[in-house]
């Protein structure tokens, strides 16, 4: 999995592994990105099936590898994982013909169902297939597996834990978890949205995180969750145990769901950074993407985590529907007053299956074309008065009002002092600051 500045750990595929090996199946895992392997130092011969992951911006790169893997194995299905353009199956299998089934449903029930099936895929639940020049897609189903249930992600099967890491090489060993999935709330821009949540017990995720520490001492862990601290009481519960295992960990929450009272509990637990989704400084626009926040609540969150020391990265999406001059230079005086830790600015994009992608139906009737058109690169559709390369002056304004202010400087060299540990990183991030968006000016948007 990469994230910009960040190498992650392939941890869906590693739970999948784990629940296949538990079948009986015989498996084996690749991190070519982890591990910066090429096409020709990955083994591809003698396998019935394929699984992997790809995201709609790395599609060039996994054609090849599919392409490649069917060479050498003429006869074995290639699967594959998606969460971004699950609403999209028909235009992904019409676009990737070497891949036979796309997973769009839960990849934990689809996958171990294909092992079992694969002759068979009308029996699985949540895929889509070709049959007979035909594109086929099973209902979703409901989930009949136990969360806690799950054995622990075959870890074993990487090499190691080596090149793994968060936003800038530290706190390794380093991995990333999930003890939740789903979020109820509604962003009109999120994928996740309205989604059930399914929460892990305290025991499953002590369980895993033990033999973390007892396999790899893990030094530092990244609670992958859409949203870590959905249920307040199970997060007071783990923090507590995680006092006495001594780990630092990273989470994603929310400034609604966050309080004084629960952020010192977080930090005497072992958390020492956050991520929050912003978006933007105007009201207005939270309102318009149906947020479920509000400008006060955020800023507060990040002042209540500075109170306590626990650093923030934030989150802002440049072009959604409605914004104008004014909404951005809300956003650019909200930078300005609250100097997050870190941040990283996105340009709008209607992902398949939120709210605001049926704007895109709205704006064109070959909506199909459209969106690989989006995908790729080759069209950009204006939600708000900008064009793409006006959002992108906007993505280096909002940058330099934190990185060029000498205030935020000093915010965070105290925010520092009181987090020994996080020296060395945060002279890492300095470094990174000062080559991309000094030197290189390099403070663009994320695609």
């Amino acid at each position: 999995m990469v994230e910009k500045y960040s190498i992650l750990p392939p941890y869906s595929l590693m739970q999948t592994a784990a629940v296949l090996r538990e079948q009986g199946h015989s498996v084996k895992l690749v991190d070519a990105n982890g591990f910066d392997m090429d096409y020709s130092d990955v083994d591809m011969e003698g396998f019935d099936m394929l699984v992997f992951r790809f995201t709609p911006f790395t599609l060039s790169v996994d054609k090849k590898a599919v392409h490649l893997f069917k060479k050498a194995n003429p006869n074995a299905k290639t699967v594959g994982l998606c969460y971004a353009l699950k609403k999209l199956p028909t235009l992904v299998l019409e676009k990737f013909e070497e891949l036979d089934i796309y997973v769009h449903g839960e990849y934990l029930s689809a996958i171990p169902g294909l092992a079992k099936n694969i002759h068979s895929p009308e029996k699985v639940n949540g895929i889509s297939y070709r049959s007979r020049k035909k594109i086929i897609a099973t209902p979703i189903g409901i989930d009949k597996f136990d969360w806690d249930a799950l054995p622990i992600p075959a870890y074993d099967l990487l090499p190691s834990l080596d090149p793994y890491y968060t936003n800038v090489p530290h706190g390794k060993p380093f991995t990333i978890m999930y003890t939740s999935k789903g979020c109820p709330y509604q962003c009109n821009y999120c994928t996740s949205a309205k989604s059930k949540v399914y929460t892990r017990s305290t025991e499953s995720i002590l369980k895993e995180i033990n033999y973390l520490k007892e396999k790899f001492k893990i030094n530092l862990i990244l609670f992958f969750d859409e949203t870590f601290t959905i249920d307040r009481q199970r997060t007071i519960d783990l923090c507590g145990e995680m006092k006495k295992l001594k780990i630092n960990w990273y989470c994603n929450s929310r400034s609604n769901l966050l309080d004084l009272e629960l952020l010192k509990i977080m930090k005497k637990g072992g958390c020492t950074g956050i991520s929050l989704g912003m978006e933007s400084g105007s009201q207005k626009i939270l309102d318009s993407a149906n947020k479920g926040t509000t400008v006060a609540e955020n800023a507060k969150a990040l002042n209540d985590c500075y109170k306590v020391g626990i650093k923030v990265h934030t989150s802002f999406i440049l072009g959604l529907p409605g914004e104008t001059k004014e909404t951005f230079h809300k956003t650019i005086e909200f930078l300005k007053k609250t100097l997050p830790s870190s941040m990283e600015i996105n340009i709008f994009f209607p992902y398949p299956g939120t709210q605001f992608f049926k704007l895109v139906k709205n704006k064109d009737k070959d909506m199909n074309e459209v969106m690989w058109q989006i995908i790729n690169n080759e069209k950009f559709i204006p939600f708000s008065d900008f064009s793409l390369e006006e959002l992108k002056l906007m993505c280096k304004k909002a940058y330099s009002a934190i990185y060029r202010n000498p205030v935020w400087f000093v915010k965070n060299f105290f925010l520092v002092m009181r987090n020994p540990k996080d020296i060395p990183p945060a002279f890492l991030y300095f470094f990174k600051t000062i080559k991309e968006y000094f030197i290189h000016d390099q403070g663009d948007a994320r695609w």
